[in-house]
């Protein structure tokens, strides 16, 4: 009975290390944006903090054997899947502004945000009726 229970528990410790152990060869080799965040202009007084939803990345990975592998990734929060979104916006500032998504300190993309007032909405939608 004792000899039964302890090759059933080896044989669930091979199985799950054998399982486990499929994602511990792969190597990461590149990291790209695919597509970027839905929302992409903020306004100064009602935005205070960045909104990466829609963003997808894709990591380009291989095994032991160099057989390639692409994995699309989809960011659905500033802390999502091991991702780490760095930026220094200043949301009472109007500008161009970088944000950083960083997948370990080896691979990183960026992508561009905008920060606008009210008042630069306001003319822009102005001028546009003007026309």
């Amino acid at each position: 009975m004792k000899v039964k229970t302890l090759y059933k528990i080896i044989l669930c410790f091979a199985l799950c290390f054998s399982l486990t152990s499929c994602e511990w060869g792969l190597k990461i080799i590149g990291f790209e944006l695919v597509t970027y965040p839905d929302k992409l202009f903020y306004v100064i007084g009602i935005d205070q903090e960045i909104d990466v939803g829609g963003g997808t990345v894709l990591l380009i990975t291989h095994d032991n054997k160099n057989n390639l592998k692409l994995r699309n990734e989809q960011i659905q929060s500033m802390d999502s899947h091991g991702f780490k979104i760095k930026h220094t916006i200043d949301f009472n500032k109007e500008g161009i502004y970088i944000v950083y998504i960083e997948w370990s300190s080896d691979y990183a993309v960026t992508f561009p945000i905008q920060i606008v007032s009210l008042e630069e909405i306001r003319r822009i939608a102005e001028s546009a009726i003007e026309q």
